[in-house]
């Protein structure tokens, strides 16, 4: 430990030589226990006997700062934060309150970093928690740099978090047009076979002689109108999927760490849909000119072409996922070396803020406490002595001005 730090520790400490008068000595006594069994690694056993200290004494803030040290280290970050808090608001010393509060914003950011993976939103709520806790310890504490990096770090967390919620939120967006546009399809596939249904039946019975040539005509008149009415719908839903596609495409062209696909599975949809069309405009042509056959013919073929842009729709975004990573294998190898190396790098950034965490977390020791004191009282008989010097020099410089003199 450097001596900036070991002078800031100093200061911290003496909060509990002057405490130590204030609580029992049966609770001293069990702090000092806890203090052994902590430094042994017997955190269960040195909670024990922190517990029955508060138990004994609940303005023993050197036990609940200690007993919060303990949850701590046992991951209970919850009960770690509840005491840390309770040790800070029963500080009447700021220097202690500047360690409890660091610690405080230590707790909350290990129990955000849990939360990342299943409540990404409430790991925000705690990072910013940390951050605010960081910032009350830097107002007490002016010196303690190690706070300033955990906020720089607890930010950039926020940061990916954010970005991670965004992009599930346009990925849900995505998945709920993408499931707007395949019920859209479906009904307009029904419809197609419907009318590909009346042309057959009208053509059969022009054949059999049922109808005479004026009443097919008329009749594939009225089958025209309902087939333009369902181009048109047809063109609307392929506007709608292109727009969707080129939505995806730039989205995908902004997201480095994507791999590109060359055809994704949109722009096929809408390139089969888009023929669909051209055969219902086919169609239309040949009802009005009552070529019923050949109405039918690309009837069918719409309703194909439309079942094919169903087909080509995103089932969900697994399937897009596995589709990306066979079309494109290089890609994913240096994404992975791009994800590896950026992992690497918050391990880094973690195991630094470890270190400086693990400084905050030790017990407080008699021998350390009687140190501190005779330091303390070396730090008073040092001010007292500037005092006096100051006034001093302050009689001197009166006694050394100029006199006017009446000659």
């Amino acid at each position: 430990m450097n001596v900036v730090r070991r002078n800031r520790w100093i200061v911290g400490v003496i909060y509990f030589v002057l405490l130590s008068s204030a609580c029992m000595a049966s609770v001293r006594g069990l702090v000092k226990e806890g203090n052994r069994l902590y430094s042994g690694g017997q955190y269960d056993e040195a909670a024990q006997a922190y517990d029955r200290a508060i138990k004994d004494d609940k303005k023993c803030v050197q036990a609940q700062y200690n007993r919060a040290n303990v949850a701590y280290k046992l991951k209970d970050y919850d009960n770690a934060i509840e005491l840390y808090r309770e040790a800070a608001a029963q500080s009447f010393d700021p220097v202690l309150a500047a360690v409890a509060k660091y610690n405080l914003g230590n707790a909350y950011f290990q129990k955000g970093k849990k939360q990342t993976e299943d409540e990404p939103e409430a790991a925000i709520d705690s990072l910013e928690q940390a951050i605010d806790s960081w910032r009350q310890s830097q107002q007490m504490d002016a010196d303690n740099s190690s706070a300033a990096r955990n906020i720089e770090v607890s930010r950039l967390l926020i940061q990916q978090l954010q970005e991670r919620l965004e992009k599930q939120k346009q990925e849900k967006q995505q998945q709920k047009q993408q499931q707007d546009l395949g019920e859209k399809l479906k009904e307009l596939l029904k419809e197609q076979q419907q009318l590909s249904e009346q042309t057959q039946q009208n053509q059969q019975e022009q054949q059999q002689g049922e109808k005479t040539a004026q009443q097919v005509r008329g009749e594939n008149q009225q089958i025209a109108k309902q087939q333009s009415d369902l181009k048109e719908r047809t063109q609307e839903t392929l506007e709608q999927m292109r727009q969707a596609a080129q939505d995806e495409s730039s989205e995908a062209t902004e997201e480095q760490d994507m791999p590109q696909q060359q055809n994704p599975p949109l722009t096929q949809a809408a390139e089969e849909l888009a023929e669909a069309v051209g055969q219902q405009e086919k169609a239309l042509e040949d009802l009005n000119e009552s070529r019923t056959s050949q109405a039918g013919e690309a009837q069918d073929k719409a309703a194909e072409q439309i079942q094919k842009a169903i087909d080509k729709l995103p089932k969900n975004q697994q399937q897009q996922e596995q589709q990306a990573n066979q079309e494109q294998p290089q890609n994913r190898e240096q994404n992975q070396e791009k994800q590896n190396e950026t992992t690497h790098q918050q391990d880094q950034k973690q195991e630094q803020q470890t270190n400086e965490e693990s400084q905050q977390e030790q017990p407080i020791s008699e021998e350390e406490l009687k140190e501190m004191q005779a330091v303390q009282a070396k730090m008073e008989e040092i001010l007292d002595k500037e005092q006096k010097d100051k006034r001093q020099r302050m009689i001197l410089r009166r006694s050394q001005q100029k006199v006017e003199k009446d000659w």
